[in-house]
């Protein structure tokens, strides 16, 4: 019974991992089981060992010559997956199969004194070795992370901190692990006990450190650019429509007597949205958002085959919800832009079959449209164009890969030259800049603000102004109150 219980664990457990691996849709299992760290998509590697040791006694005794023989065989494989292995291998997943059974074979091998593994394994290095594995285990991990945050630029820190963790991986082994598998040993339990106080310290002085953001500006600026944007924190980008019961909680300014302004679009638009609350209130005007996440506010249809691209990406109910509730609005300004990147994508969702010209087609006539059904119901419309972006650099810019002490170096930065960043957003601004002319909408353009005449960046004075590369930060969007005003106070 004992042996089928784990058999059938560690069978789940593989193929939660290789599940994993495939990109299938696990969002029925909290993430702490699955990925690198999950104990679900790992259990099945300790499985197999618990099989062997249940398994072992029952099999039948190795010959000289089959122990010699699965040894090795252990030994190769345990090397073809070192071999394997690189930075793009998914842990655990298939490759991780190839180890496993290596280990597997070469403790299997080891049934017999005459195998040669066996007896090269059983030298006391080796066993000193597999006595503290485990603690070393344990240990090497967040000395290779602290060696990459103090030295990132150093190749060979994360090898020395792996080395040096052996000592601390003794210790432990010695005065922890070892007390508690002799419960007999009150002396060395008391031991343990004295171990957690400088270690709970330690964690303690750590956790301070990270809620003061290591005392380093650089670093409490950052931590700053990964809050979340107005529109965003009161539930207003979403993929379901605004509607007359859920418009109060996305309206800012709702007392003011001006001329209403409507923000309508995806998540780039969406971070727009603290700086039009300030110029709202600058102006004496109501700001309503009305926003979802990867959604244009316009339906694309493709040319070739007339299939409504926004549809399939789900959309749908949203652009024509948002714009049924807009044709019911007070006449105001309707501010609305999506990602200009995306559309344009070989990665995108939409195909990628399209040439750039008909995709120019497809994309104008589609804003166009929205416009002119807008300005039939008295509003009059903002193109907003997005900020730069650093989607398609390489290798790609994000924050959240950054280390303390890169940050706090003021190394956690991207800049592009303008010439690169005009490559990728180019088509997207020319097609705005053609349906402002034929419809006679106005055009939102912050590139000035994040690029000089040459070069694009991603912080300015100090300020770190994207929140990912794509997306600005609070702080950028709130910089950009005037220019928002510079556009609307004409308009209404």
């Amino acid at each position: 019974m004992t042996v089928i219980l784990v058999a059938a664990v560690t069978v789940a457990s593989l193929a939660v991992a290789l599940a994993d691996e495939a990109g299938l849709d696990l969002s029925f299992l909290p993430d702490w089981l699955i990925g690198f760290y999950g104990l679900l998509g790992r259990s099945w590697e300790f499985g197999v060992g618990a099989l062997l040791a249940l398994l072992a006694l029952r099999l039948p005794p190795l010959s000289r010559r089959d122990a010699r023989v699965l040894g090795f065989v252990g030994l190769a494989l345990i090397a073809v997956g070192a071999a394997i292995s690189n930075a793009g291998t998914v842990y655990p997943g298939s490759t991780t199969i190839v180890p496993v059974a290596g280990a597997a074979l070469v403790l299997y091998s080891g049934r017999t004194t005459e195998s040669p593994v066996a007896r090269l394994l059983a030298l006391r290095p080796f066993v000193v070795i597999g006595d503290i594995s485990y603690s070393w285990y344990l240990w090497h991990w967040p000395f290779i992370l602290f060696a990459n945050a103090l030295w990132p630029a150093t190749g060979a820190a994360a090898i020395i901190a792996a080395a040096v963790s052996i000592v601390p991986a003794f210790l432990s082994y010695r005065w922890v692990e070892q007390p508690f598998t002799r419960r007999d040993n009150p002396r060395g339990l008391r031991s343990v006990a004295l171990l957690l106080v400088p270690a709970l310290a330690i964690v303690g002085a750590l956790h301070l450190a990270v809620l003061t953001d290591f005392g380093s500006p650089r670093v409490a600026e950052l931590r700053e650019s990964q809050r979340v944007h107005a529109g965003t924190e009161a539930g207003c980008l979403t993929v379901v429509p605004i509607d007359d019961s859920t418009a109060e909680a996305c309206t800012w300014n709702p007392d003011a007597s001006g001329t209403p302004i409507y923000l309508i679009g995806d998540s780039v638009v969406e971070h727009y949205s603290d700086g039009l609350i300030l110029a709202a209130e600058q102006l004496g005007r109501p700001l309503t958002v009305a926003t979802a996440p990867g959604c244009p506010p316009y339906r694309i249809s493709s040319g070739s085959t007339g299939d409504d691209l926004t549809e399939q990406l789900g959309c749908a109910p949203y652009i024509d919800g948002t714009l049924g509730w807009l044709d019911d609005q007070p006449p105001g300004v309707v501010v609305l832009g999506a990602n200009d990147v995306a559309y344009w994508m070989p990665s995108s969702e939409l195909p990628s079959d399209d040439t750039v010209e008909s995709r120019r087609l497809e994309l104008g006539l589609a804003i166009t449209t929205t416009v002119e059904h807008l300005q039939q119901h008295g509003h009059t419309v903002v193109l907003a164009k997005a900020p730069p972006s650093y989607l398609l650099s390489e290798p790609r810019w994000r924050p959240t890969d950054c280390t303390l002490a890169t940050i706090d170096a003021g190394r956690c930065r991207s800049s592009e030259p303008l010439e690169s960043v005009e490559k990728v957003q180019s088509a997207t601004r020319v097609v705005i800049d053609e349906v402002a002319a034929s419809t006679g909408s106005a055009i939102f353009d912050p590139r000035g603000f994040f690029c000089s005449s040459t070069m694009c960046s991603t912080e300015r004075n100090g300020v770190a102004m994207y929140h990912d590369d794509v997306h600005i930060s609070v702080a950028a969007s709130r910089l950009l109150e005037p220019l928002w005003i510079d556009v609307l106070a004409p308009l209404g």
